[in-house]
């Protein structure tokens, strides 16, 4: 522990000494802190990477889609007379071929052109085809819903960041009220062992606890820096240091007791395992003959005079294949059974994801609500204690002890109602939630 501690002490003296701004870029005047953390987050290499993965699966949909449309093929290219090639060679068979056949003595009739158009088209094939192009089109849409839900994380993970910072930020002035009062206390059993009636025990106990509470002020300020720069890294960018105790997430009402929906992540699995059965049926396919129609049409000559057309159609089958068929249905078969499961592992992550949320959601606001009452207590213990004061019955050591607290009530109020802001997020987003809808409201409790 004391190792990890010099550790985070030495990366924050790092940062301090090599001058790095922890005050970054802020929001515009009346910009959304919601849409700028939106933006940030949508700039993370995950969520380019997904957006790249889907376009790649629709690409693929494309090409598997058309497997049984027709092919047309264009060729050109020269042609030497067979006959009049022999000649030439056995004619220069006693000069050698040093010249190789750029040497040979060939004029310019010898040389044919040649063009052909060739069209093929698939008419059997067993269902392979449409069953690709089925397998195709659900990884197309679990691809999409993929991105979709790696861009909603990403946003989701954007403000978990910027409500630690939040954190780190309060425990700040509950450690400065924390100094100060071991300062005063210190100078208070300094004055009494000067006036006598004092230990010297007494003084080195509050030297102690004020080193303490200094050395955990100058730990937080430095995790906090470190917190900051990792934002920074992440991100581009930091949040404000407005509160964000009068906000909180409009989860809308019409979505609480009805059907809860499914999550882009169950929707990704369960289209993951359609498109595995329809890969099982192409591998199916594979034991049905292949039949294929074709026309070449074919011109040679100096004019291109000479012309032939060859029409037919191929039969393929593959009747003994050693056991390479049966392997690849067995192959199919094992991974549409892990996606499956896969997605029923899913689904039930969901519920209870969605039960744990709101679960989370009414501890929250039970804390938030006994943090007000911690507050309020707080407030009049300081009253009565500034009425102590001014009668002589109280000294400024107690007044001091008494702010703290109330810092302590304050700071611990805005970071229960931060664990509250999280359970919101993560009930929002278990209630698949776009992020255009974590709308920030006006807290109206």
């Amino acid at each position: 522990m004391m190792g990890r501690n010099v550790d985070v002490m030495a990366a924050g003296l790092l940062i301090v000494l090599l001058g790095c701004p922890v005050a970054l870029a802020r929001p515009a005047e009346g910009e959304d802190i919601a849409s700028w953390l939106k933006e940030a987050a949508t700039r993370q290499p995950s969520v380019r990477g997904a957006r790249a993965s889907a376009t790649a699966a629709e690409a693929r949909e494309t090409t598997a889609s058309r497997g049984l449309w027709p092919v047309l093929g264009l060729s050109t290219g020269a042609s030497v007379l067979q006959g009049q090639v022999f000649g030439a060679f056995a004619g220069g068979a006693a000069g050698g071929l040093a010249g190789g056949l750029g040497g040979l003595p060939l004029s310019p009739d010898q040389v044919w052109p040649t063009a052909a158009v060739s069209l093929s088209q698939p008419i059997f094939d067993g269902g392979r085809a449409w069953a690709f192009g089925e397998a195709a089109a659900h990884a197309r849409l679990g691809a999409a819903l993929q991105a979709e839900d790696v861009r909603r994380m990403a946003v989701h993970t954007a403000w978990l960041a910027w409500l630690e910072a939040l954190d780190r930020e309060g425990e700040s002035l509950v450690l400065d009220a924390r100094v100060a009062t071991a300062r005063e206390r210190l100078q208070r059993s300094r004055s009494e062992q000067q006036a006598g009636s004092g230990r010297e025990l007494a003084v080195l106990e509050a030297e102690t606890e004020l080193a303490r509470v200094e050395a955990d002020r100058r730990q937080n300020a430095m995790a906090q820096a470190l917190g900051l720069q990792d934002i920074r890294r992440r991100y581009g960018l930091v949040p404000g240091t407005g509160k964000l105790s009068t906000l909180r997430v409009a989860v809308p009402r019409d979505l609480m007791g009805t059907a809860m929906p499914e999550s882009r992540t169950v929707l990704a699995a369960e289209a993951a395992a359609r498109a595995a059965e329809a890969r099982l049926r192409a591998r199916e396919a594979g034991r049905w003959p292949q039949a294929s129609a074709f026309v070449t049409a074919t011109a040679a000559g100096k004019d291109l005079a000479i012309a032939t057309t060859l029409g037919g159609a191929n039969l393929s089958w593959q009747p003994l294949d050693f056991g390479r068929q049966g392997a690849a249905e067995e192959e199919a078969r094992a991974q549409l059974d892990q996606a499956l499961a896969e997605a029923e592992a899913a689904r039930l992550d969901h519920q209870r994801s969605l039960q744990e949320s709101l679960e989370r959601r009414t501890r929250g606001q039970a804390a938030v609500d006994r943090a007000r009452g911690l507050l309020q207590l707080a407030f009049r213990s300081r009253e009565q204690t500034e009425a102590r004061r001014e009668n002589g019955t109280a000294d400024a050591i107690e007044s001091l002890e008494r702010e703290e607290a109330v810092v302590s009530a304050q700071v611990n109020l805005e970071r229960t109602e931060r664990d509250l802001l999280r359970a919101e997020l993560a009930l929002a987003r278990a209630l698949d939630l776009t992020p255009e809808q974590l709308l920030l409201a006006p807290d109206k409790r």
